[in-house]
C-alpha cells in the first residue's frame, strides 16, 4: 500500500511538472489579465464614460435648436362693447380682444455669446476629469499587473517546494534500498530502515500540504487573470542585475493628486465666472393661430429674434464663499501631494535597499548549497562504510533540501523585487522588467 501511494504521488508530480513545461510565460499572462480582469474592465468603462461626458459638455456650448408646439384654451377673453343706442348697420356691438383657442409651434435657435468664461472652464473641467479617469486606469492596470506577478511567482514558489520535497523523497527511497542491501550483508541494522521510513512519511505529509498550498495559489492567480493559467516551472533568468537605477517619475498616486489640484483651479475660475453677466442671442420661426393678429384670428407665420442678459447682482456672497472653498481645496491637495511624495519616495528607496540586500545574500545562499551538497556526499560515503547513522543521513538530506529550495526561492525573490522597483518607480507598464 505504501509503495502504491508513493507511485501515485510520483506519477502526479510527473504529470504536473511536465504539463507545465509548456506553460504560459509571464508577459503573456499579464496581457491576458489586462484584457479579462473585471476591475480593469470597470475602470475602462469609467474612462469611456468620462470621455463621453467631456464631449457632451463641449457640444452644449454650441448653438442649440429647439422645436416647440402648444395648444391652449381659455374660458374667457376680453370683450370691447359699444353703446347700443345708435346701431350701425354691419358693425358689431362688441369686439373680442382675444382667442379662446390658441395654436403655436416654432423653431428656436439659441447661442450663449458670453458666460463669464463659465462654459469654457466647464469644458476644461470635464476634460480634466477624463484625464483623471485615464490616470486611474493606468494605476489599476499597474496594480493588477503587480498582483498577477506576485501570484504567478507564488505558484512557482510552491512548485519549487514540491520539486525540492520530491527530490528529498527520492533520496530517501534510494537510501532505503541501500540500507536493505547492507542489512542482507549484515552491515546494517533493521532499526536504520525504521528511521528512514519515518522520514519518508514526514516528507509525504509535507508534499500533501504543499500541493494544497499550490492549488490555493493557482486559484488566486486564475481569479486575477480571469481564466485558467498554466504556470511553467521557475527558471533562473540569465541576468539578475539592476544595471541602471530607474528614475523616479511622477508616480500614479501623486499624478492623481496633481490632476485633482488642476481641477480645483478650474473650479475657482468657474466660481469667479458667476461675478460676470451672461449674454445669449436667440432667433425663432413660429407658425400658429391667431399668431400676432388677434383681430383676424388666422393661421400665420412670424419670426422673433433678440438678446437676453442675466446677471446676479446680490446673493449674500454665496459666490465668494464658493470661490474660497475651492481655493482651500487647492491648498489641501498641495499638502497631500507633499505627504504622498515623501511616502512613495521612502517606499522606493526601501525597495532598492532590499534589492541590494538580496544581491549580497546571493553568494551566501549559493555557498550554503555547495556546503550541503558536499556534506551529503560525505554522509552517504560514511553511511555505506557503517560510520554514520540513519539520523545523520536524514539530517544531511533535510539540510540539502532546504539549501536547494532556499537558492531557488532567493532567485525568485530577486525577480519579484525587480518588478516591485518598477512598480514603485512610476515607470510605464510597457517598460517593466518582465523576467
Amino acid at each position: 500500500m505504501i509503495r502504491l501511494n508513493a507511485f501515485i504521488l510520483s506519477f502526479a508530480w510527473f504529470v504536473l511538472f511536465y504539463s507545465q513545461l509548456s506553460g504560459q510565460q509571464l508577459s503573456e499572462v499579464l496581457q491576458t489579465a489586462l484584457k479579462q480582469n473585471k476591475e480593469v474592465q470597470a475602470q475602462q468603462q469609467a474612462l469611456q464614460s468620462a470621455q463621453l461626458q467631456a464631449k457632451a459638455t463641449f457640444r452644449k456650448t454650441l448653438p442649440s435648436l429647439d422645436l416647440n408646439a402648444s395648444y391652449r384654451h381659455v374660458t374667457h377673453v376680453a370683450q370691447l362693447q359699444f353703446p347700443s343706442t345708435i346701431p350701425i348697420p354691419g358693425f358689431p356691438s362688441d369686439i373680442s380682444l382675444g382667442q379662446y383657442d390658441t395654436y403655436e409651434s416654432g423653431l428656436t435657435l439659441k447661442y450663449v455669446l458670453f458666460s463669464g468664461f463659465a462654459q469654457k472652464n466647464q469644458v476644461k473641467l470635464m476634460n480634466q476629469q477624463a484625464g483623471l479617469a485615464n490616470i486611474s486606469l493606468e494605476d489599476k492596470q499597474k496594480e493588477i499587473a503587480f498582483k498577477v506577478i506576485g501570484a504567478y511567482r507564488q505558484v512557482q514558489a510552491k512548485q519549487l517546494e514540491l520539486e525540492a520535497l520530491q527530490a528529498s523523497l527520492k533520496r530517501i527511497e534510494l537510501q532505503i534500498k541501500r540500507v536493505k542491501a547492507l542489512i542482507k550483508q549484515g552491515m546494517a541494522l533493521g532499526l536504520d530502515t525504521l528511521s528512514l521510513k519515518l522520514a519518508r512519511l514526514n516528507v509525504r505529509k509535507q508534499l500533501i500540504s504543499a500541493r494544497g498550498d499550490l492549488e490555493m495559489a493557482q486559484q488566486q492567480l486564475d481569479q486575477l487573470v480571469g481564466g485558467k493559467v498554466q504556470v511553467p516551472p521557475f527558471q533562473k533568468p540569465e541576468s539578475l542585475a539592476l544595471n541602471v537605477l530607474p528614475v523616479v517619475q511622477l508616480m500614479t498616486p501623486y499624478r492623481m493628486l496633481d490632476q485633482q489640484q488642476q481641477m480645483q483651479h478650474t473650479m475657482v475660475k468657474i466660481s469667479k465666472a458667476r461675478y460676470l453677466p451672461s449674454l445669449a442671442a436667440f432667433a425663432s420661426y413660429n407658425y400658429g393661430k391667431p399668431g400676432l393678429d388677434f383681430v383676424k384670428g388666422e393661421w400665420m407665420d412670424y419670426g422673433i429674434w433678440g438678446l437676453s442678459l442675466s446677471w446676479n447682482l446680490f446673493s449674500w456672497q454665496a459666490d465668494r464663499l464658493n470661490e474660497q472653498a475651492a481655493r482651500a481645496q487647492v491648498k489641501k491637495i498641495e499638502y497631500q501631494k507633499d505627504a504622498v511624495k515623501d511616502q512613495l519616495q521612502t517606499r522606493f528607496e526601501n525597495a532598492l535597499r532590499e534589492w541590494q540586500t538580496l544581491k549580497e545574500q546571493e553568494k551566501v545562499v549559493q555557498t550554503a548549497l555547495s556546503v550541503a551538497q558536499q556534506k551529503m556526499k560525505i554522509v552517504q560515503s560514511r553511511y555505506q562504510q557503517g560510520m554514520a547513522s540513519a539520523t545523520d543521513f536524514n539530517e544531511a538530506n533535510l539540510q540539502l533540501t532546504e539549501a536547494e529550495l532556499n537558492l531557488k526561492r532567493h532567485y525568485l525573490l530577486m525577480t519579484l523585487k525587480l518588478n516591485e522597483i518598477d512598480y514603485l518607480s512610476g515607470k510605464p507598464l510597457k517598460q517593466w522588467s518582465i523576467l
